[in-house]
């Protein structure tokens, strides 16, 4: 008894931090690095530099998560082990629909400094509302659900401080958007000015970053559903 206490004494003391704080922390960066990876999309540039730590931060999550669910937990609330399981299946996603994003722009050479499609419609008051509601979108999923998890005692008042509430899962604007691009010029291409690749045509590649902003917007709100039916 005395020899398990005496271990028990000094991996407790010498712990780097408990596995459910350091579960939260593995998933906080994770999101920060997806919210700069989008930054960097919206602005035309690579996003898949920043979004390099990613994969590996929800890994580390994912051991952590599995030593929490065994940690005591004393007067803490239970450790949310689904849900955390959970948010990282669907940041993976969302991690692959913003390197998908990434790459469509980057065409067949994958250089983003060939043809920037952002530049094209950047101007429009849409895509103002369409960056606007994509981020606001994310930072809610995030805020819930590091909030959610961290969570430990006491009432919880974290769905007080969602900006968005209805609505979650469409970017309103869109369909404007898209309408606005035809109306400035974007059809399809003569005969004698196709690329040699679709991966190289620009109506190939806006209309990929538009159909994958309306599936990444969906699989963030599904992250925010989940986050809601644990909280």
């Amino acid at each position: 008894v005395m020899a398990i206490l005496f271990v028990s004494t000094f991996q407790y003391f010498l712990a780097p931090g408990r596995a459910s704080v350091l579960a939260v922390d593995s998933l906080d960066k994770a999101f920060t690095a997806m919210e700069t990876s989008f930054t960097a999309f919206w602005d035309g540039k690579d996003a898949k530099e920043p979004m390099g730590s990613v994969a590996g931060d929800l890994g580390s999550g994912s051991g952590f998560n599995a030593s929490a669910k065994i940690e005591p937990r004393f007067w803490r609330t239970g450790w949310k082990f689904a849900l955390y399981n959970d948010v990282v299946a669907q940041c993976s996603q969302i991690r692959l629909d913003i390197l998908m994003m990434s790459y469509a722009m980057g065409g067949s050479d994958g250089k983003m400094d060939t043809v920037n499609i952002i530049e094209k419609f950047k101007h429009a008051k849409e895509f103002k509302e369409v960056q606007t509601d994509m981020n606001t979108t994310l930072e809610d999923a995030h805020r819930l659900v590091v909030e959610i998890l961290s969570h430990e005692s006491g009432h919880f008042d974290g769905l007080s401080k969602l900006k968005t509430v209805a609505g979650i899962d469409t970017l309103e604007a869109l369909p404007g958007l898209i309408v606005s691009v035809s109306k400035e010029g974007l059809a399809f291409p003569a005969a004698e000015k196709l690329a040699d690749s679709l991966e190289d045509d620009e109506l190939c590649m806006t209309s990929s970053v538009f159909l994958m902003l309306d599936a990444t917007v969906k699989h963030i709100a599904g992250l925010l559903k989940s986050s809601i039916r644990n909280a």
